[in-house]
């Protein structure tokens, strides 16, 4: 059948493309939340990261300086 076939059920195409523009609607939804969620999350982890990075760092010279006064 081509498109221009009287037989085509247009009515099927045009339920078929709006449900599958409602799901990708709806995608888009979820990715913009997940996004301003993930947003957030890095501001709260990334602090917390510098942190732990600064007293890993801390105990790294420590244990150095232990190091150098056994020797």
């Amino acid at each position: 059948m081509s498109n221009t076939d009287p037989g085509w059920d247009y009515q099927q195409v045009w339920e078929l493309l709006h449900g599958a523009i409602e799901k990708l609607v709806e995608i888009k939804k979820i990715i913009g939340e997940q996004e301003a969620l993930n947003k957030e999350a890095n501001a709260q982890v990334y602090p917390m990261f510098v942190e732990a990075s600064m007293k890993l760092g801390h105990c790294s010279n420590y244990i150095n300086a232990l190091d150098e006064e056994s020797k």
